[in-house]
């Protein structure tokens, strides 16, 4: 699977209005670098955010 179709299905999960976990994206996608994918998104102007920024793991939504 490319990086390219794993971002397209992060993207395609986050704009279902689902967040994602980086153990959620591993055993759903494959990815192991969600934080990567998620950093791309944003540069690209999708509004994603941590709901968990001072946890031991982050856990991504889009913000409307």
């Amino acid at each position: 699977m490319s990086s390219e179709t794993k971002t397209r299905r992060v993207l395609r999960h986050l704009l279902n209005k689902m967040e994602l976990t980086p153990k959620e994206a591993y055993l759903k996608y494959g990815t192991m670098r969600l934080g990567a994918i998620i950093h791309n998104l944003q540069k690209q102007g999708h509004n994603i955010v941590n709901l968990n920024p001072k946890g031991k793991y982050a856990n991504y939504k889009i913000q409307a």
